[in-house]
């Protein structure tokens, strides 16, 4: 009994002494152990003190603790045993470290792509920063421009104009047919402030008079101050700023009030209307009397004048079939009451959408009626007609 005391506390000693040498070995070398390097250290104090016990017990017989190992194998199988222990600790700790390398190693990889990744957002961002600067620099550069321009329209939309012969009458709109309205002297100096060209390619000045009136003189009659300046395009019955759709309708309407008996305007008054509304060279294709298409608008509404009465004209649907730069097709119902002048019986009439069809040019800056086609039913083979679209033929 007394001899396996004495095995056991041999065997106390050596793990002891395994222990003292693993805790040493993780404070000087930070290996991964199953405890902290501060309870490996305590450890290791406990199993020194153990040794030292089982040293100086042993002392006195360490010849025959020596001899005894040598002869009895269960000490080398609790050694065995130990060091078996101690190798799948150290394999597994290792194990551990080379697992939490490769992690850190992901880590590290993953927080450098994201590095490089925020590095390149960040130049993107700058790019972009610097982009948009730009672009407010050009777009503040292509305002001051235009300031610049506007300002010097302005500055020349106020020269002179001197008539040349005796006395320029000055009138309401850009040609001949529209109503005298009053009169400038030769010497007198007036503000210009617009021009126009008319459809007979006559060029006319919108001015401004001492009296602060406005009206219209021919170009050919006057003399400008400074005719190297440049003055703007005024488009008769369209605002500057107008849309497209609102000039179409200011266009039909014109020529609706040209032939409206209840309007109120003198034959003149309406032929000017005509005239202005009308581009050169246009066409007029009524299919109620499709004898020939009418090339002469003057002409054409002069005798619709002479023929009949309109009392009423309505146009309800607009719809804007095709608009291109240049060009554009509209289309319009048109109901309404006439009579003939020599048998005066009132006619109501209603035509659907598409009776109508106005196809529209730019002529000089101005959208202006390039061809007009009139019919009482679409949909009746004497009144068909090449449909509304851009590309009609005789366009120029």
């Amino acid at each position: 009994m007394k001899r396996d005391l004495q095995f056991w506390a041999d065997m106390a000693g050596i793990v002891a002494t395994i222990i003292a040498l693993l805790a040493f070995l993780q404070a000087l070398f930070g290996w991964r152990l199953p405890w902290s390097p501060r309870i490996g250290i305590a450890i290791a104090a406990a199993a020194l003190t153990v040794v030292s016990v089982w040293v100086l017990f042993r002392a006195p017989r360490l010849r025959v603790f020596l001899k005894r190992w040598v002869t009895d194998p269960r000490p080398w199988i609790v050694l065995a045993v130990v060091l078996l222990v101690a190798t799948l600790w150290f394999y597994s700790s290792f194990q551990r470290l080379e697992r939490t390398v490769v992690v850190q190693a992901t880590e590290v990889a993953s927080a450098h792509a994201m590095h490089t990744a925020l590095v390149r957002t960040a130049a993107v961002l700058e790019s972009t920063r610097v982009a948009q600067a730009t672009d407010v620099a050009l777009a503040r550069a292509t305002v001051t421009q235009l300031l610049s321009e506007v300002a010097t329209l302005q500055a020349r939309s106020t020269t002179t104009v001197t008539p040349t012969p005796g006395m320029v009458s000055v009138r309401s709109g850009p040609s001949r047919y529209h109503a005298i309205i009053g009169a400038v002297q030769q010497g007198d100096q007036v503000d210009a402030l617009a021009e126009y060209t008319n459809r007979d390619d006559e060029l006319w000045y919108k001015i401004k008079t001492a009296g602060g009136s406005l009206g219209w003189v021919p170009a050919l009659l006057v003399e400008r101050a400074d005719p190297e300046s440049i003055l703007p395009i005024e488009c008769p019955l369209a605002e500057v700023l107008a849309s497209d759709e609102e000039v179409f309708k200011a266009l039909v309407e014109a020529e609706r009030q040209a032939v409206l008996e209840e309007s109120n305007l003198d034959r003149n008054e309406r032929l000017a209307l005509i005239y202005l509304v009308f581009a050169k060279n246009a066409v007029i294709y009524d299919m109620t009397s499709p004898l020939r298409p009418w090339d002469d608008p003057i002409q054409r509404y002069e005798e619709k004048l002479d023929r009949e009465i309109n009392r009423e004209i309505i146009h309800t649907q607009f719809s804007i079939a095709g608009i291109t730069p240049l060009f554009a097709c509209v289309q319009t119902d048109s109901r309404g009451i006439y009579m003939s002048r020599a048998a005066p019986t009132p006619i109501p009439y209603s035509n659907p959408l598409g009776a109508d069809e106005w196809r529209f040019e730019r002529v000089n800056g101005c959208w202006a009626i390039r061809q007009f086609v009139f019919r009482i039913n679409p949909d009746d083979p004497k009144h068909k007609h090449e449909p509304c679209a851009l590309d009609w033929p005789g366009k120029q």
